[in-house]
């Protein structure tokens, strides 16, 4: 099985998180990212990047995410179930950065701006995922897109879900880091879910990984993240969050 080594300057960073990006820039352009390294390895941002603390300037860096992968197996056991895609319906599934990587843990999978630019594709079913649910990028494939949508989301409100017939919210709330971390598992878990899969055991898991004791890496900043099959996806999402936390 061969084993894709992303490189972090590629389409899942330059085209999905465009709009994250433009907002950490925008908030503290103090702290941009360090330029990449050499092929497949990525340099972490300063410290004192906006993901650690939210919305919320008054939080240490970094205490936001810790908080939401902690969060994780509570989160998880809150995932809904009891739903199934329809049975033979060829699905697509598209959105923007984090939730381009969820989505592509589904099945086929295209970037929310490929999909504006070409949204005939041989699909029956849009399967959109947008944690906030107002992506523009992801609400403008919603539009170009002429076929039934269903959306997996952590709220059930908002503009794309108003286009869609049939909307998953897969979180008990919106995730306050600029790092998406537990609504990235979610949203997974929900798609597995929807695929049929048993998802029970994930928060036992979950909290059994949280608890094992991290393996010290000094000071390096530089790291290779590596992954295949369906791990492919949280591979990408891997150096996506190390590029921007």
């Amino acid at each position: 099985m061969d084993v894709e080594r992303h490189v972090i300057d590629g389409p899942a960073v330059e085209r999905g998180a465009v709009e994250r990006r433009v907002v950490w820039r925008r908030v503290d352009q103090q702290h941009a990212p360090r330029e990449v390294g050499a092929r497949g390895v990525a340099e972490r941002a300063p410290p004192a990047a906006v993901c650690g603390g939210g919305d919320d300037p008054g939080l240490a860096a970094g205490e936001q995410t810790r908080r939401a992968i902690a969060a994780q197996p509570e989160w998880l056991a809150q995932v809904p179930a009891d739903r199934r895609f329809p049975d033979g319906a060829r699905l697509l599934f598209t959105g923007c950065g984090t939730s381009f990587h969820a989505a592509s843990t589904g099945g086929e999978a295209v970037q929310a701006l490929e999909l504006v630019l070409r949204p005939e594709r041989d699909a029956d079913l849009l399967v959109i995922v947008s944690h906030e649910g107002e992506t523009p990028l992801t609400l403008e494939a919603a539009r170009a897109w002429r076929g039934p949508r269903w959306l997996v989301t952590g709220t059930a409100d908002g503009p794309i879900a108003e286009l869609c017939e049939q909307g998953i919210v897969c979180t008990p709330a919106i995730e306050e880091s600029w790092c998406h971390t537990a609504s990235y598992t979610c949203a997974v878990a929900a798609i597995a879910a929807l695929h049929g899969e048993d998802v029970s055991w994930l928060p036992g898991a979950v909290a059994e990984a949280l608890g094992a004791p991290l393996p010290g890496f000094g000071a390096q900043e530089r790291f290779l993240v590596a992954g295949a099959g369906r791990d492919l996806a949280t591979a990408h999402e891997g150096v996506l969050q190390l590029r921007e936390g």
